[in-house]
């Protein structure tokens, strides 16, 4: 994504609700509901797979990007946002305790390789195996765990591939996925 600010959000699924419910609502319903926000500038859902859904207990991980923060204001107070993608975000989401940090800068290693991917929040910078693509994000705040204030989001062909390196690298939340663009 190119746009000036990007955000990227991880909020765990509502406690009550089934984790697969929860889930099937986020990657089939809620991208089209919140994929018409106006002034979003780009939707994208990183849908962690099935096995890390159930060791991470249930998340959706998304990023966001606007081209400045007075158009990032409008599209969460507008009128659309309220009446539409709020109560729906609280169908099946725990609101009260999300991790949204912005951006700050990010540098991209190699060729993007593929919609299957691995994000490592609060990444210390060891372990990133050689020749994959990547991007490295700067953050403006510590991971959500404590962790450093970075995020690596490596893509690859293969969502096995991804499982692999997934096991293999540390942070405060390591999850394999699928990169799903929506606007």
């Amino acid at each position: 994504m190119d746009l000036a600010r990007r955000r990227i959000f991880i909020v765990p699924t509502r406690r009550d609700l089934d984790v697969a419910a929860a889930i099937g609502h986020w990657t089939g319903r809620h991208g089209e509901i919140f994929g018409a926000t106006p002034e979003v500038g780009a939707y994208v859902q990183h849908q962690p797979s099935w096995a890390d859904q159930e060791r991470l207990g249930g998340i959706v991980c998304s990023e966001i990007s606007f081209p400045d923060r007075e158009t990032e204001r409008r599209a969460f107070t507008c009128e659309y946002y309220e009446t539409n993608v709020a109560p729906d975000e609280a169908s099946f989401l725990e609101r009260s305790d999300p991790y949204m940090p912005l951006i700050r800068s990010s540098e991209v290693i190699g060729d993007s390789a593929g919609d299957a991917e691995v994000l490592v929040f609060g990444w210390d910078g060891g372990g990133l195996p050689s020749g994959l693509a990547a991007e490295i994000c700067e953050l403006d705040r510590e991971g959500p765990r404590g962790g450093p204030a970075r995020l690596l989001m490596i893509r690859t062909s293969t969502g096995g591939r991804a499982q692999e390196l997934a096991a293999d690298l540390r942070g405060d939340i390591v999850f394999a996925a699928r990169r799903v663009v929506i606007v």
